[in-house]
């Protein structure tokens, strides 16, 4: 599989904001819904108050708090933080994040905790040697967490290579407009995440940017397209 990247040409020093839009306004707040009928206190009206703000300036601050989060939790190793971190990805992440929630029972009969500290440490020590290798145990992992999918076990992988990676080796999201647009895919496949990843390192490379500014440009430029 051999990704055609569109031709960025500049690429920002720090990582941009996600674009508000609609679509990003509706699937927060839609997740935000999700989280008060399933009793998921983790206060997001302190993030998202109404919805009359600029969401993508919003979605960024909850990035910056997961960031905060995450650094808490290596220094403290406290499981009810990490619970908390795993809900504010996937508040971050949007309503088609909602199956663990809603389905099976709900969160508590989906998630497994060792599963995702597992997945938590695979993050904090991949690098390019490991990768392949790490990733199908990641893909292993993951199944022990019920309703979650490639694309958040992804933004997870993302938000924790990205804050913790002990040799800078950032994993990337894979979500449905990155896969519809760069792997022509509505269902990826583990094996095809393995190959964009390397593709993804390769590409930034050659950018001279980071995989995850890479990304947030990528996603970006697909959303103004539609």
């Amino acid at each position: 599989m051999d990704i055609e990247f569109p031709n960025l040409n500049s690429f920002p020093k720090k990582i941009n904001p996600l674009e508000h839009s609609q679509r990003l306004k509706l699937t927060i707040t839609r997740m935000q819904t999700t989280f008060t009928n399933r009793g998921i206190n983790i206060n997001t009206k302190f993030f998202i108050p109404n919805e009359n703000i600029d969401f993508g300036k919003a979605t960024f601050e909850i990035e910056r708090h997961i960031e905060k989060l995450i650094k808490e939790y290596v220094y403290i190793n406290d499981d009810n933080k990490l619970i908390e971190i795993f809900h504010f990805i996937q508040f971050w992440g949007g309503i088609t994040g909602r199956n663990i929630y809603v389905k099976n029972g709900g969160f508590e009969n989906n998630f497994t905790l060792d599963a995702y500290k597992a997945i938590v440490e695979i993050a904090i020590n991949i690098n390019p040697e490991t990768c392949k290798d790490d990733l199908k145990k990641v893909e292993v992992l993951s199944k022990q967490i019920k309703n979650i999918g490639i694309s958040f076990t992804t933004k997870h992988l993302s938000f924790w290579s990205r804050f913790t990676n002990k040799y800078n080796f950032i994993l990337p999201v894979l979500d449905s407009t990155l896969s519809l647009n760069l792997l022509y895919k509505c269902n990826p496949s583990w094996k095809d995440y393995r190959q964009y990843v390397e593709q993804m390192q390769i590409e930034a490379s050659k950018k001279n940017t980071t995989v995850t500014i890479l990304e947030r440009e990528l996603y970006n430029y697909f959303n103004n397209k539609k």
